[in-house]
């Protein structure tokens, strides 16, 4: 190699007249700006199906919860009629009950403490049992109220006790 080809391309880049090491430069500059754009480009797809992903399991869990609110509803519905009918017997066989026979008090004094020793609810006169149920209904929380307004199992066996003053 001679001195006129190693100071030629050196004058040349100084100078800025060769136009094929310029688009070299620019060439190789423009693919250093695709491959990081292609970069970039496959990080937001990858985003984009994480998102759908997460966006159909949304979807999913958002019906399943109206299916769930639906059936609950209806749960409701259902026992609020129930309620209804059983408030209605009841205010219906008291009517006829009070009508029957109001000299029988000690009777049903005693039957009520027959009915409450034999499903183990507590015993003593009626008077003490009227005082239990208030008192037991006085001390509920409100969450216990409403818990146990929703729950349809039976609680048989479970005595309401007094709260005792301190």
């Amino acid at each position: 190699m001679g001195i006129a080809q190693i100071v030629h391309p050196f004058f040349s880049d100084l100078l800025g007249f060769n136009p094929v090491l310029s688009f070299l430069r620019s060439l190789r500059e423009v693919r250093e700006e695709y491959t990081a754009l292609g970069a970039r480009d496959s990080e937001a797809l990858e985003k984009r199906k994480a998102l759908e992903k997460r966006l159909e399991a949304a979807e999913g869990e958002a019906s399943s919860a109206r299916a769930d609110l639906k059936v609950a509803l209806q749960r409701i519905d259902d026992l609020q009629q129930a309620i209804q009918g059983d408030l209605e017997l009841d205010d219906d066989s008291s009517v006829s009950d009070n009508s029957d026979n109001d000299n029988d008090s000690e009777g049903s004094d005693e039957s009520i403490e027959t009915f409450l020793a034999n499903h183990n609810m507590g015993s003593g006169r009626l008077s003490t049992a009227n005082s239990s149920k208030r008192s037991s209904l006085c001390d509920r929380s409100p969450r216990q109220e409403r818990t146990s307004m929703f729950d349809l199992s039976p609680r048989l066996g479970e005595a309401c006790t007094p709260k005792e003053d301190m």
